[in-house]
Order: C-alpha cells, then structure tokens, then sequence
C-alpha cells in the first residue's frame, strides 16, 4: 500500500499451515525496514511505527481448481502526516491504516491453466478515500515440458472520493 515501485526492504515473520491437500492458511507480519514509508516519499526516517499484517486461505474444492481470499492492514503514523507528502492530491487527507481484501482463482486443466483475481483497497497509499480496484485474468497452455505459451489482461480503477476534498471541508 504505497506508491509504484519495489518494496523489498522489510522484516517479515509468516506462518502456514496446510491439512487434508485441500485447505492452506498463510498469515504474516511485517514491518518495512528504517522507516521505507516515510523515506521513500519525504526522504525523512521514520519513527519505527510502520507495521502491517496479512492473510490468505486457500481452498481447492477440486483437484483441477484453487481458489483464495486475502486480506490485509497496514499502518504507517508517517505516512499519516500529509503535509510532508508530495505523491497525494491537493488537500487529502492522511490516514494511518491502509486495507484490503482479494479473491482469486487458478484452474488447471491437462496443459490449460486459465486464472484471475480481484482486489480492492481501502485509503490505499494511506490516504482517505483512495480506494484502487485491481483485476487480472490470464490462461495459458503448456507446448511440451519446455514452453508455455499464454496471455492475461489487468485493469486498475483509482476510486479518488473523500481524497478529492481539501482540508477545510
């Protein structure tokens, strides 16, 4: 939940388990090294209070076919703060959670695989009222045990809102 880009400076501590070859539980906690948030827009270090959670489950109601649900909080007290920001529009206002939830499937079929998934989040980039809805959907075929050849599509919607208003509102 923050700006384009890579976001690979983190510590992370994640569990799952697995039971009967058709469920999966993932959960996670992570916090982004030396304030990544805050640095990455502001150049400032951050006070250590950026830290975020997630989860998934997957279910394989058949062999050929997965499904998943996912969810996830992220806080940032520095990406809060507005007024050092330079990525936000006009008179937004700053949040400290940042949410969201996602569905997904993935169908395989001898060398067919076709895919898709949704996601929506909530004051995404930490910001109120900048929800994002995201979707892909995808197949492909296997050509051998070498090549696989496919396609996918993805669309993203910037729901701005509330981030449109200014401060006085």
């Amino acid at each position: 939940p923050m700006r384009p880009g890579p976001f690979d400076r983190a510590d992370l501590a994640g569990v799952a388990y697995e039971w009967d070859d058709r469920w999966r539980v993932e959960a996670a906690m992570f916090q982004p090294k030396d304030g990544e948030y805050s640095r990455r827009l502001t150049d400032d270090a951050a006070s250590g209070s950026d830290i975020g959670a997630a989860g998934r489950i997957w279910w394989r109601p058949l062999e050929e076919l997965t499904l998943q649900f996912s969810v996830l909080l992220a806080k940032s007290d520095e990406m809060a703060r507005t007024s050092k920001r330079t990525d936000i529009l006009a008179g937004a206002t700053g949040r400290k959670f940042a949410h969201a939830v996602s569905a997904g499937f993935d169908w395989r079929r001898g060398p067919w695989r076709v895919f898709g998934e949704y996601q929506h989040g909530w004051n995404w980039n930490f910001t109120r009222g900048y929800d994002t809805d995201t979707w892909q959907v995808g197949a492909a075929r296997d050509l051998g045990s070498a090549w696989r050849v496919g396609g996918m599509v993805e669309g993203l919607h910037l729901g701005h809102g509330d981030a449109l208003r200014t401060r006085d509102d």
